[in-house]
C-alpha cells in the first residue's frame, strides 16, 4: 500500500492559486482545490482557516508573480521595463491578471498593492531621467504612465488581438513611446528643460 499523501497549507495555497490562475475566482471552492490536489475536500477543510485567508494568500502570490514580471530587465531601461513587464504579465497570465484586478477583490489587493508600489518606487528611485525633478512631477509622470500601462494590460488580457501589441518588441516600442511622451510633455508643463 502506497504511503498516504501529506497535504500542507502551502500545497493547499498552491492548488488554490492554480485554480484562480486557470479559471478565476468564480471557480475557487473547496471542491475545485481538492480536484487540483487529486484528493477529497478533507485536507482542504483541515488546513483552511477561512476562505478569506486563502484568497488573501492567492492574491499575494499573484501580485508576487506580477512583480517578478515588472522587475525583469528586458530593455536596460528600468522605467520602461516596469511598464512592459506589467503588460507582458497580463498577456501571459490573462486570467490571473483579471482576477487580481477584479474590483470585487479590491480589499484583498489593497495591502499588497501598497507593497507593490513601494517595490516599484524603490526600483526606480535613482532613475537618471528623474534626477532633479520635483517629487510631485515625478509622481505625476509615473502615475500617468501607470494608467497607460494598465490600459494596455487590460486590452491585451482580453479576447481581442491588437495588431500593435502582438509581439514583445511592439509592446516595448509602444511603452517606450508613451513613457517618454508623458515625460517630455509633463516637463514642458512644469517649464523644465
Amino acid at each position: 500500500m502506497p504511503p498516504k499523501t501529506k497535504f500542507t497549507t502551502d500545497r493547499i495555497i498552491e492548488a488554490a492559486y492554480n485554480v484562480v490562475r486557470k479559471k478565476g475566482w468564480e471557480n475557487l471552492s473547496a471542491r475545485s482545490i481538492a480536484k487540483e490536489l487529486s484528493s477529497s475536500t478533507n485536507p482542504v477543510y483541515f488546513h483552511l482557516k477561512s476562505m478569506e485567508n486563502l484568497k488573501s494568500a492567492v492574491m499575494k502570490k499573484g501580485i508576487g508573480l506580477c512583480l517578478q514580471y515588472v522587475k525583469k530587465d528586458r530593455t536596460g531601461d528600468r522605467w520602461v521595463d516596469q511598464g512592459v513587464g506589467y503588460v507582458l504579465f497580463a498577456r501571459d497570465e490573462k486570467r490571473l491578471f483579471r482576477s487580481i484586478n477584479d474590483e470585487k477583490y479590491q480589499s484583498l489587493r489593497a495591502g499588497y498593492e501598497q507593497n507593490f508600489w513601494k517595490e516599484l518606487d524603490d526600483d526606480i528611485k535613482d532613475y537618471p531621467l528623474f534626477f532633479g525633478l520635483p517629487d510631485l512631477l515625478q509622481e505625476k509622470i509615473r502615475r500617468a504612465r501607470s494608467i497607460f500601462s494598465y490600459g494596455m494590460a487590460t486590452m491585451i488580457s482580453g479576447t481581442i488581438e491588437y495588431d500593435m501589441m502582438k509581439t514583445e518588441e511592439q509592446i516595448i516600442d509602444l511603452m517606450r513611446l508613451a513613457s517618454f511622451s508623458f515625460f517630455n510633455e509633463m516637463k514642458k508643463e512644469y517649464e523644465i528643460k
